[in-house]
């Protein structure tokens, strides 16, 4: 036999034999009586945050009112022809500068504003309508020389109507009249 086999049978019984020692036995623990599990109360919804919107500042919105002394009835016009063209004067809501968001002119509703609108020939001009309003009818002074149509763009809540005219040519000027299911549009069209 070679030596280093008995080396290993005397080390693998003091292992068994150290394994095989009786010691203590293993504490008693008491176990608690089982007791019905309770659901835990609902927890409150988390709060919502809603973004108040803000007004956009557009043109023709926040006017100073005049002072109460300083308004005195100004002098009505002899000729009717001049009194026409003074009220269409006052209620023209021409663009400006700061209503433009990108290429879009963005007017605020005003009942009875005429809205001035700028065309060229070849191009389309699209005026869209507020979300969710229905056309009743479009009507042009002159559909002759002007082209206008309509269609829509989105569907459901975010539908919008899209009126489009075109000049047929240069120097042109007539009205259009749009009428929704909540409003009335005056517009004065120039190519």
């Amino acid at each position: 036999m070679k030596p280093s086999i008995p080396f290993l049978v005397l080390l693998s019984l003091a292992t068994l034999a150290g394994c095989a020692t009786s010691g203590k036995p293993p504490p008693a623990i008491p176990l608690d009586q089982p007791v019905e599990a309770e659901p835990l109360p609902a927890l409150p919804k988390p709060v919502e945050v809603v973004v108040v919107p803000k007004p956009l500042p557009l043109p023709g919105q926040l006017k100073p009112l005049p002072d109460a002394s300083d308004t005195k009835p100004a002098p009505k016009p002899a000729s009717v022809r001049t009194r026409i063209e003074q009220a269409n004067a006052e209620a023209r809501m021409a663009p400006t500068r700061e209503g433009y968001i990108n290429a879009i002119q963005v007017w605020p509703y005003s009942d009875g504003a005429l809205y001035e609108v700028y065309t060229r020939p070849g191009r389309v001009t699209v005026i869209a309508l507020q979300q969710g309003e229905r056309l009743v009818t479009v009507a042009a002074g002159d559909t002759v020389r002007w082209i206008v149509g309509d269609t829509t763009s989105g569907s459901g809540a975010d539908r919008c109507v899209n009126v489009m005219v075109k000049p047929t040519r240069v120097g042109l000027k007539t009205n259009l009249v749009v009428t929704t299911n909540r409003r009335t549009y005056l517009l004065e069209l120039t190519s």
